[in-house]
């Protein structure tokens, strides 16, 4: 089985737009009132500022999800995830595939999500598909709550 690597098309232009516009807006604010600072412009300032900085800096992440497998365990990487996550198949209780997340349950460990609601239609398919056949050749239990037959 081949490891699974989804590109998101998300929008980096307006990411970074967004962001010199927040950040330009808190700056202005503040030269703005720099004489007589009270703080709802202190607050202003430092919260369209920090947005900025966070639409800014956001626009230049990762924005792949993969999943590759490896003999005992499987590494995945998924978008806006800061490290990713190792789940070993022995440690699998069931996989739960609904409309808008993958759910791992796991033996003694809190269920990993897999969010599938940023994705287009046909990328949540593969990403189902995917799981359907992991299921199948690693013998894992699983549960298909989204029964749509596309």
């Amino acid at each position: 089985m081949e490891n699974l690597q989804i590109k998101h098309r998300v929008n980096k232009v307006l990411r970074k737009f967004l962001g010199v516009l927040f950040i330009i807006s808190g700056l202005v604010w503040l030269i703005a009132h720099i004489r007589e600072m009270k703080f709802f412009d202190w607050f202003y300032t430092i919260v369209y500022t920090g947005i900025g900085v966070v639409q800014f800096t956001s626009a230049f992440a990762f924005d792949l999800s993969e999943i590759i497998i490896e003999n005992d365990f499987i590494r995945i990487r998924w978008l806006n995830w800061f490290k990713p996550r190792i789940v070993y198949y022995s440690e699998i209780d069931k996989l739960t595939l609904t409309m808008f997340d993958i759910q791992i349950s796991r033996k003694g460990k809190k269920t990993l999500k897999l969010p599938l609601d940023f994705m287009e239609i046909s990328q949540m398919r593969e990403v189902r598909e995917f799981f359907l056949k992991l299921s199948a050749e690693k013998g894992i239990s699983h549960e298909n709550k989204y029964h749509k037959a596309n």
